[in-house]
């Protein structure tokens, strides 16, 4: 007896509050439309000869709140169809204001415009506070994603899905709820070139299944790595040029293909519990020494807080340079200006980097792959040789995708296991390894400066990185011996790189051949 009355308890707490909340925003509506009318000058009798149009407002949020249900609402969780009923409830909460109010006083006591304004604030806070509300729900979501990859790193499959139907819906719904992120879909094969760039339960139709190989290069350029390709689609109904292509996928490259029907087997079919088994025993990305070089770190919040407002004003100032980068690039290598490339970042997470083009399309008509050198043209050696190409990566830094100085993400091919101490903390567009060595020095010597920066990142450091990596902009790359050296025996003392053992020693003689 005791626990239902405590459950009765926390329900009628939860929607006695939605219910006040929207009584709130009925009165505060009808007062923002008040200083609206009076140019945002509002007295105190103004206020109190509007008073019984309030009163009659609440009176009929009561009525209307509870008549359409709405009391019982889960914000979190509202969708179209609740935003329609929302506007519903709005008008109907005004008409009986009206009302009421008609029937004391024949509406004397407001300005006639005062029931229009308080419509059109009522829908939009009642509108706005259950899109926040869902918005809150969708950043929680993605921060336990986030704990998760940097407990478990990202190890589940990636998906090309082909046909466009209610089974690759089926398929996309059972993906986002049930998967516990082992399983994302990069894209969508559509039937036809009409149903190219739409979403499907936010996927991208990025072509048809004739246009497999071409699909797959571009994601190989993004820095996106298929594992096997899922087929809501009959093969039977494909074309003939569509199964020559998908055998051609099959017989030449690490990619599987499968039926929904396989991918329930295999994915859904094991159970939650097994599922649930299945995350408990995986084995975490970090270790504790790994995890102690950031525990605690107050400096890491406010370098969120310095990167917000820098990329800010950056972005501000930079505008003019960035609109005639864009013309530029535009006409030397035509659009699209932008390219992006999945890399990853904060815990192992993937996300995009942003950069402007500096090369022409990776291959010919024929799909075959066209060397680097024969690519790059004048003005994209120049925007590399600037890094002006890499201004699109402010907005990484403003959304918290990246920060100004930390390790320079890599592409998933090139971040080993055993340098997954660089996720630790958000990648760069500068980092300690590029301005001691840039280029020119290996990966195990980049990693670990990296993992040295992530030991002792600070202000100091990071306006010294900073203030160096505009000395490298004009001087060109340089490497310090010294300051490797130094990397290496800091790291070892700290525990940090005892699993590198069997690339440190190949890493010294490299560094000095290269230097």
């Amino acid at each position: 007896m005791r626990y239902s009355v405590t459950l009765w308890g926390e329900s009628t707490v939860h929607w006695i509050g939605l219910f006040c909340a929207d009584a709130a925003f009925v009165v505060l509506a009808a007062v923002l439309s008040l200083l609206v009318r009076y140019d945002f000058v509002l007295n105190l009798d103004r206020l109190w000869l509007a008073m019984p149009y309030i009163g009659c407002s609440i009176i009929s949020a009561v009525v209307v709140i509870w008549a359409f249900g709405l009391y019982r609402s889960i914000w979190r969780l509202s969708s179209s169809r609740d935003y329609e009923r929302l506007l519903y409830a709005a008008l109907a909460i005004v008409l009986g204001s009206m009302a009421l109010g008609f029937a004391i006083d024949r509406l004397k006591s407001v300005p006639r415009s005062l029931p229009a304004l308080q419509l059109g604030f009522l829908a939009s806070m009642m509108v706005m506070s259950r899109a926040i509300a869902r918005r809150l729900r969708t950043r929680r979501a993605r921060a336990t994603t986030m704990l998760e990859h940097r407990m478990g790193g990202w190890g589940g499959a990636t998906v090309l899905l082909i046909g466009l139907n209610s089974l690759a819906e089926f398929y996309l719904q059972m993906v986002s709820q049930l998967t516990h992120n082992e399983v994302e879909v990069v894209g969508i094969l559509g039937r036809n070139e009409r149903h190219v760039g739409r979403l499907v339960q936010n996927c991208t139709v990025l072509g048809t299944p004739e246009d497999a190989k071409a699909v797959l290069q571009d994601l190989e350029m993004r820095g996106i790595t298929v594992d096997r390709i899922v087929f809501a689609t009959p093969i039977h109904k494909l074309s003939n040029d569509a199964v020559s292509t998908l055998k051609e996928i099959e017989r030449s490259t690490d990619i599987t293909l499968h039926s929904i029907a396989d991918e329930l087997g295999a994915g859904f079919g094991a159970g939650v519990f097994a599922a649930e088994d299945r995350r408990s025993v995986a084995h975490p990305v970090f270790s504790p020494s790994e995890l102690r070089l950031i525990e605690g770190r107050l400096y890491f919040r406010i370098k969120r807080v310095l990167d917000v407002i820098g990329a800010s004003f950056l972005i501000v100032a930079f505008a003019p340079l960035i609109v005639l980068i864009s013309i530029c690039v535009a006409i030397d290598v035509g659009a699209p200006i932008m390219f992006a490339q999945r890399r990853p970042g904060l815990g192992g997470r993937p996300f995009f980097v942003y950069k402007f083009r500096s090369m022409f399309p990776g291959y010919d008509s024929d799909g075959n792959r066209i060397p680097d050198e024969e690519r790059s043209s004048a003005l994209g050696r120049m925007l590399r040789r600037f890094r002006f190409d890499e201004l699109p990566q402010l907005y990484n830094v403003l959304i918290g995708e990246m920060s100004f100085v930390g390790p320079r993400p890599l592409l998933p091919i090139d971040q080993r296991p055993e340098y997954k101490a660089r996720l630790l903390v958000r990648p760069g567009l500068t980092g300690w390894a590029q301005v001691e060595g840039g280029r020119i020095i290996n990966a195990a010597d980049k990693a670990a400066l990296d993992v040295w920066y992530v030991q002792n990142a600070s202000l100091s450091l990071d306006l010294a990185i900073i203030a160096r990596t505009i000395r490298m902009i004009i001087v060109g790359d340089r490497v310090n011996l010294s300051a490797i050296e130094r990397a290496w025996e800091d790291l070892e003392a700290a525990g940090v790189c005892a699993d590198w053992e069997h690339v440190r020693n190949a890493a010294k003689p490299n560094t000095r051949r290269a230097a």
